[in-house]
């Protein structure tokens, strides 16, 4: 099954639009609204890290 990424600038209807999908049956995950489980930090070569979350 295709796997479908939805990005936009806030406000734009990313939420409402995967409720739709899940609504139909769709599986969707909306990482702005659980990011503690999908957030993740990352090491950068030069020994600093960095997180997707802030």
């Amino acid at each position: 099954m295709p796997k479908v990424l939805i990005t936009g600038m806030s406000g734009t209807g990313k939420s409402t639009a995967l409720r739709a999908l899940a609504d139909r049956g769709h599986r969707a995950v909306d990482t702005d609204t659980d990011t503690d489980r999908w957030s993740h930090r990352v090491t950068l070569p030069d020994g600093s890290a960095r997180s997707n979350s802030g």
